[in-house]
């Protein structure tokens, strides 16, 4: 789901209960969210034109988790 705040929000449907999994950070607002499963991609287009492909099984990796954690942690 794309939110005003300029984030992408995700939500795990493992369960009956629709659930709040995290939330990616982007440049501008995002008009447009497709997700290609073969490709585990995501594609948005935000508000200023621009087409973004995000790699879901890096943004969601462990090691992607913990950069965001430490550069959260600085600012």
């Amino acid at each position: 789901m794309s939110l005003s705040d300029r984030t992408i929000a995700f939500y795990d449907f493992g369960g009956s209960a629709r659930k709040f999994d995290r939330k990616l950070h982007v440049p501008s607002t995002q008009k447009c969210l497709t997700y290609v499963e073969r490709r585990k991609t995501l594609f948005s287009a935000g508000v200023d034109g621009a087409i973004f492909a995000w790699d879901l099984s890096k943004l969601f990796s462990n090691e992607f988790n913990e950069a965001q954690i430490a550069k959260r942690e600085k600012e």
